[in-house]
């Protein structure tokens, strides 16, 4: 408690480790540990109390190899000794979730990123049949003015004329150089999660969980999102965030089957509101529950703090999604 102002005053003077800034430490390049000694001693002499260790573009350490776990190592027992605090950053590069794309290689049909995409074709289109990692989620008939739908119905044999069919699909996301060739993972998978677990938190911990609570401070988590961060489908098609059992969860949560309203979370008509507030509830709490709430158990469970934020905290519109 601070009780006079010559309190705050000598608190100013001389911070503890707990006020003292503690910075992105972006490691880039082929890293030495006697070069990042000598960098932890000069932000301590800077003032400085801690800092995150940041997997940047540049890096030619291979992020998580034992080479790398050495350096974290090198860093922690210097840290110690100058009785400063380091904290992990959880991801090569961002968003936090993919382990730089080896998530998804794991097991590319379920852990990779999902989206729900839209095609809107004539009325008398013969589909092929679905593809590698596609799969038809929903054949809808209506009429097509702008933005908005009329007479929508599930059988041609009911369409009004003048009727496009609508298809809505699931699709895999594809590849991208950002994760090293791989793809983006899919966060609301519980499993895609553990996996990315096992591949950092818990092998962190094996190696240094003696220093968890002490010098090691915690985990910062960076961008983790909902398939929209170089996310890519079928060009043209407009898509949303999407999982595998995302209709049975929605069904738990809701109290109804979403299938006959999905249209109108790409256009307006009938009841579209509702479905588009009960839509973005459930992918958030999807997103709660099987990606930030297992990291939360995680850190809490072994005796160090979680932080971070999600992705597009600059834009309102792009945060929501």
């Amino acid at each position: 408690m601070i009780d006079s102002i010559e309190t705050l005053q000598q608190i100013l003077t001389n911070p503890d480790i707990s006020n003292r800034s503690a910075p992105f430490w972006g490691w880039n390049d082929r890293l030495r540990p006697e070069e990042l000694v000598r960098q932890i001693n000069d932000m301590k002499d800077k003032g400085m109390g801690g800092a995150f260790i940041h997997s940047r573009e540049g890096l030619e350490t291979p992020y998580l190899s034992d080479e790398w776990m050495d350096d974290v190592e090198a860093s922690i027992h210097c840290a110690r000794e100058e009785g400063m605090e380091l904290w992990i950053y959880d991801e090569d590069k961002w968003p936090s979730g993919s382990v730089g794309g080896t998530v998804s290689a794991a097991d590319p049909e379920r852990f990779t990123a999902k989206g729900l995409t839209l095609e809107v074709l004539p009325a008398d289109t013969v589909l092929p049949q679905n593809g590698c990692g596609i799969r038809t989620v929903g054949t809808y008939y209506a009429k097509v003015d702008g933005r908005k739908l009329d007479s929508l119905v599930f059988s041609r044999e009911d369409a009004a004329e003048g009727s496009s069919l609508l298809v809505l699909r699931r699709e895999l996301s594809t590849s991208s150089e950002w994760y090293n060739g791989f793809a983006p993972t899919d966060c609301l998978n519980p499993e895609a999660t553990e996996t990315f677990l096992d591949k950092t938190h818990r092998r962190y911990h094996q190696r240094f969980g003696e220093h968890f609570g002490k010098t090691v401070k915690g985990f910062f988590t960076d961008e983790p999102n909902c398939c929209d961060f170089f996310s890519y489908f079928t060009p043209g098609r407009p898509w949303l965030p999407w999982t595998d059992g995302f209709v049975d969860y929605f069904i738990a949560h809701r109290g109804y089957d979403p299938v006959p309203m999905l249209p109108y979370l790409f256009f307006d008509g009938p009841g579209h509101t509702q479905i588009r507030h009960d839509y973005w509830r459930t992918i958030t709490e999807l997103f709660s529950e099987s990606f930030m709430k297992p990291m939360y158990d995680f850190c809490q469970d072994h005796g160090v703090e979680l932080t971070g934020h999600v992705l597009y905290e600059n834009d309102l519109g792009y945060n929501i999604r």
